[in-house]
């Protein structure tokens, strides 16, 4: 795969020196005196809040270069100035030694930096050959879509993305649409640094390989990486270094090859970090959830016949490659889709079909895929988010009129108990961290103590510290005899967190397998549709 790289004026040429194992030279950065990007001294603040501090931050083209830290520590804000998405108050951008001034996207983009955000930056209304066309440099159907048709092809194919270029985006699946916003970038530009902010939150583990490929083709190419992570794992993976933020300062940058996760962790929270799961599992009680020959019929990918329990005490999780039918399950199980045929019953009451509000009146409580999408109302103040949904669970409405100072009190209370971290809950949930985000959805869902509970993907995108409180409270329904269907993409965290794992694929449960000392080749077979040639009581 060849990159478009133009060598700035009086840039050497030529790819770094790299060394015998094909990895980067950087264990103490390039071989070449002057590093493509230094970060002097930046400084930002939003009012009284500082998100930066004098940071520094130097790397080498070349490199893969980890950027970590919790939710709020000023990752995301540094790189937003780096893009020209935010101005720095102080401080300076050196641009292979030179200083200079980006102060616009634009100017980001002449020098050659891209910037994959977080959050999903495509329009779901339009197709992929147009929202290709709306992030081109030229004004939007210069060259028309025929054009933007056979490059959309050309860069899908190249990377094995299986999407039509007329396909609506808001048909994908969240690793399709992931992957598209990467290529977007990489669309007719001379990129030389690329700036990822947590871009596998949402794929599963192969395509989380075929990133990591094209990332890795990427270096060698001489372009420079700045990922934005959180699993510390991807970090030993394909990271040259690592720098370490905590409360808007950078705390340490250490060659990866002499760090250890441990170390990582410890300089990201302040102190030692045991993610060892505590409580241990509890006796099954009841059956809580009943799903009995569920179809769909004109979804993305139709459920084709799914049956299973989830009793009281337990969590079970549900493995399978994205795109075959997690996300039309939990939706017919939240009441967000009504299935064509099949039944779902909730402690023995037919609930097949019923809208989300009778569902929560009944104790299912559902934590969405994408908190952005379906989770939260972002303009609206955090108390008013804690509420969503809920209020009449909670007698918060008489007459038709809301008890405002009551929601107000009760959104404090439940704040302070899932440790939701801000002053004023009048602030719009939107200026929130991710994590923050996420414990105001927690708040919501949980904090009547649900009966069951779906949760799909609930930690996509949150930290070391917030991804363990999620942890913590799925293990409390447990605990209290609550029932926990848990969807992730990530299979480590479906066999430290579950008691049984379900995998599906095309539409269907192909199998099951206990958590405790799972066989992840057999999962991986079931999870590729290799189930028919699978034999043993892992199948159904």
């Amino acid at each position: 795969m060849t990159i478009p790289h133009a060598p700035l004026p009086g840039e050497p040429q030529g790819a770094p020196v790299r060394d015998r194992a094909g990895g980067s030279a950087v264990a103490g950065c390039d071989r070449r005196s002057v590093p493509l990007l230094e970060l002097r001294g930046i400084t930002k603040t939003f009012g009284d809040v500082v998100a930066d501090r004098d940071v520094d931050l130097t790397v080498a083209a070349g490199e893969i270069h980890a950027l970590l830290g919790e939710n709020g520590a000023g990752k995301t804000t540094l790189v937003r100035v780096l893009a020209g998405l935010t101005h720095a108050d102080s401080g300076e951008i050196r641009w292979h030694g030179e200083p200079v001034h980006v102060g616009s996207p634009a100017d980001a983009i002449r020098l050659g930096i891209g910037m994959m955000h977080q959050h999903d930056m495509l329009v779901s209304s339009l197709t992929v050959e147009e929202n290709f066309e709306l992030a081109r440099p030229e004004p939007p159907l210069a060259l028309g879509l025929a054009d933007t048709r056979s490059r959309v092809t050309a860069l899908t194919e190249r990377y094995g993305v299986e999407v039509r270029p007329d396909a609506r985006v808001d048909t994908l699946t969240v690793g399709q649409r992931q992957w598209l916003n990467l290529l977007r970038i990489l669309d007719g530009r001379a990129i030389r640094l690329l700036i990822l902010d947590e871009p596998t939150a949402s794929l599963t583990q192969s395509e989380r390989e075929d990133v990591f490929r094209t990332l890795r083709d990427l270096r060698a190419g001489g372009v420079a990486v700045i990922l934005i992570v959180h699993k510390l794992s991807e970090v030993f993976e394909v990271c040259d270094r690592a720098t370490v933020m905590r409360a808007g300062r950078v705390v340490a940058t250490r060659p990866v090859s002499e760090t250890s996760k441990e170390e990582l962790a410890g300089l990201m929270v302040g102190h030692a970090v045991d993610t060892r799961l505590a409580g241990a599992p509890t006796a099954p009680h009841e059956v809580i959830l009943t799903v009995s020959d569920l179809r769909t019929v004109g979804a993305e990918r139709d459920l084709a016949g799914v049956s299973l329990e989830v009793h009281g005490g337990e969590i079970v999780g549900l493995a399978g490659v994205d795109g075959n039918g997690q996300r039309e399950l939990g939706e017919c199980l939240a009441g967000v889709r009504r299935p064509s045929a099949g039944t779902v019953t909730v402690r023995g009451a037919d609930v097949t079909g019923c809208p989300p509000t009778e569902l929560t009146s009944l104790g299912v409580a559902r934590v969405p895929e994408d908190r952005h999408e379906h989770g939260l109302a972002l303009g609206l103040r955090i108390w008013e988010n804690v509420h969503l949904g809920r209020s009449g669970s909670r007698h918060l409405v008489r007459r038709g009129v809301m008890d405002t100072s009551r929601a107000r009190r009760l959104a404090a209370e439940l704040a302070t108990r899932f440790d939701v971290r801000t002053q004023d809950l009048e602030r719009p949930v939107g200026e929130l961290s991710g994590g923050n985000q996420q414990k105001v959805i927690l708040a919501r869902e949980l904090g009547d103590d649900a009966d069951l509970v779906i949760a799909m993907n609930p930690t996509r995108g949150l930290d070391i510290a917030a991804t363990q409180f999620v942890y913590e409270q799925l293990m409390a329904v447990r605990s209290r005899g609550g029932g926990v269907l848990l969807v992730s993409f990530d299979l480590d965290e479906l066999l430290a967190l579950c008691d049984r794992v379900l995998v599906m694929s095309g539409g269907r449960i192909v199998g099951e397998v206990p958590a405790a000392g799972a066989d992840r080749t057999l999962i991986g077979m079931l999870m590729g549709g290799e189930h028919q040639q699978v034999s043993g009581e892992a199948v159904l």
